[in-house]
């Protein structure tokens, strides 16, 4: 049984979590979120957690719950008795901040945050969610990770392709996730709060990943510090992620697949880099993605 001071220490941890300043990362998946979590996490002034799906699966769940218990206190035929109301919005959003906090609470355990400045959170799908983010948490901070799309595709089709339908082609599966991968991160950058937001393109990471974690680390106005950046940049590389296997090395099964860049151009073919890029040919340009084909549409 849990003592007094036990339960007295719990509710401070919470208060501490409850008051720190929030970012959540957002991309597609396979994009290289993971990898961001990752490094983040690394660093002695973060704490980020992995998918917990709050903003995308929980909140949405929770405030179903509690606007259909309101709707009920609020219909004569539902109350045999003088009863109390249900919830006002501000309510409902004051629950839900509290269960995000309690869920990070849940994860980070007996975590010293003395020294933490802030508190993060991954989920591929935050990128659809931002209007319910920032509902929650006004001054929140988002990092929006991008990664070609071609390589997204070929990650994607390997990691999931046992839970897609038999009959989906590959070619089928490059322009859904071609669709897919433009119209997300589309509403990410229409959606963003540009003032409080950071894209970050898992090339631009992979090419020069000290000075591009040294950016992030700015942005979320923690430590630069060299040789901090540099182990939470050890402590997330491919290498160390993926067991000791260097970039390159294939493992279908594992989380961490390849960790290169411009994977596609050996393992698409021309229908499907056709059916990509007829889908998301002008998106890619637009981010600085070169086409592959020899007469770009």
């Amino acid at each position: 049984m849990t003592s007094i001071p036990e339960f007295l220490e719990m509710a401070k941890s919470s208060d501490r979590a409850a008051e720190m300043p929030v970012f959540f990362i957002g991309g597609l998946p396979r994009s290289g979120t993971t990898w961001v979590q990752q490094l983040l996490d690394a660093h002695p002034e973060v704490v980020c957690l992995g998918e917990s799906q709050f903003m995308s699966g929980l909140a949405g769940q929770i405030g179903r719950v509690v606007a259909n218990h309101s709707q009920k206190r609020g219909e004569d035929a539902a109350v045999w008795a003088p009863a109390s109301r249900g919830f006002r919005r501000g309510g409902v959003v004051r629950l839900l901040r509290l269960a995000y906090m309690e869920l990070v609470q849940a994860n980070i355990g007996d975590r010293d945050l003395s020294k933490t400045a802030l508190i993060g959170e991954k989920t591929p799908e935050n990128i659809m969610y931002l209007g319910r983010i920032y509902a929650l948490f006004p001054k929140a901070k988002f990092i929006h990770v991008m990664r070609d799309g071609r390589d997204g595709a070929i990650s994607a089709w390997s990691r999931f392709r046992a839970k897609l339908p038999t009959e989906m082609s590959w070619e089928e599966y490059v322009g859904w996730y071609a669709k897919e991968w433009v119209e997300r991160n589309r509403k990410g950058v229409a959606d963003c709060n540009p003032d409080a937001s950071i894209l970050v393109q898992y090339e631009t990471l992979h090419r020069d990943t000290l000075a591009e974690a040294t950016r992030i680390f700015e942005f979320l106005g923690v430590s630069t510090d060299p040789e901090i950046v540099a182990r939470a940049v050890s402590a997330s590389s491919f290498e160390t992620l993926s067991g000791g296997r260097r970039q390159g090395q294939v493992d279908p099964k594992s989380h961490y697949r390849r960790g290169e860049v411009e994977g596609w151009r050996g393992e698409f073919d021309d229908s499907a880099l056709a059916a990509f890029e007829s889908v998301a040919g002008d998106a890619l340009a637009e981010w600085g993605y070169p086409s592959g084909l020899i007469s770009p549409a």
